[in-house]
C-alpha cells in the first residue's frame, strides 16, 4: 500500500467528524488561540478537508476539548453578562420579529446589523444576489431563527458569526447548496438556514467579527 491509500487518507470524512474539529477551532479562536485571520483560514481549509491528517494538522496547536484553557472573563454569572467578544455574538434588546421577506431579481441586496433577525425570513432570489451577514446581528440567547433560501439562477451567501449554532438543511439541482453546521453551545441562540438552489448557488459560512466589531483583539 502506497503512502497515499494509507486506512486513514482513504476513510470518507462524515460530516459529524468534520463538525468536531470545526468546533475544535471555534473553541480555540473563543479563548484566544487563533487570531480573527487564523480562524477563518482554518475553517475554510476545514470544510476544504479530504482526509483527516489534513483536519488533524489544523488542530494540532490547539488544546483537546477536554483541555482546561485560560479564562478570559471572570464572575459572570449569565450569558448575557459576558462581554460580545467572549460570547460571540450581539446581545439584542428587545425580542425578535416573527417574520421577515426578502425578495431579490435581477439585483443585489443585503440584510444584517444590529437591528436583529426575523424568528422566520423567506428569501427569494432570481437572476441576483443575496447576501445575510449576521455577524453585526443582535440575537436573543437560546432563540431558534430560520432562513429559508430560494435562489434560482442567482446566489445566497449566510455569514454567520462563531458565538450562534448554525444548521444547514437544504439541496441544490443544477446548482449548489453548501455550508456545514457549527455548535456553539446549548444557551446560544440557533440559526437554520435551508432551502434550494435551481442553477444558482446558497453558501452558509462561520466567520470571526466584522471591522474588529467584538473590540480590539
Amino acid at each position: 500500500m502506497s503512502a497515499d491509500q494509507t486506512p486513514e487518507r482513504a476513510y470518507q470524512i462524515s460530516e459529524r467528524i468534520r463538525q468536531e474539529f470545526v468546533d475544535r477551532i471555534s473553541n480555540g479562536y473563543s479563548h484566544d488561540y487563533l487570531t480573527e485571520d487564523e480562524f477563518e483560514n482554518r475553517l475554510d481549509e476545514a470544510n476544504r478537508a479530504t482526509d483527516l491528517r489534513q483536519l488533524r494538522r489544523l488542530v494540532a496547536d490547539l488544546p483537546s476539548s477536554d483541555a482546561p484553557v485560560p479564562a478570559r472573563t471572570g464572575g459572570y454569572d449569565t450569558l448575557a453578562e459576558l462581554p460580545a467578544e467572549d460570547r460571540g455574538f450581539l446581545m439584542a434588546s428587545v425580542p425578535p420579529a416573527e417574520t421577515d421577506r426578502v425578495v431579490c431579481v435581477f439585483s443585489g441586496t443585503e440584510r444584517g446589523g444590529s437591528g436583529g433577525l426575523a424568528k422566520k425570513t423567506s428569501s427569494i432570489t432570481v437572476f441576483g444576489g443575496t447576501e445575510f451577514d449576521l455577524r453585526n446581528t443582535a440575537f436573543v440567547p437560546g432563540e431558534f431563527y430560520e432562513i429559508e433560501c430560494y435562489a434560482v439562477f442567482g446566489g445566497v451567501e449566510v455569514i454567520a458569526p462563531p458565538g450562534v449554532n448554525v444548521v444547514v438543511s437544504g439541496s441544490g439541482l443544477f446548482g449548489a447548496f453548501e455550508g456545514v453546521s457549527h455548535t456553539a453551545g446549548p444557551d446560544r441562540p440557533t440559526v437554520t438556514v435551508k432551502g434550494f438552489a435551481l442553477f444558482g448557488g446558497i453558501e452558509v459560512s462561520v466567520k470571526g467579527p466584522k471591522k474588529k466589531l467584538f473590540g480590539k483583539r
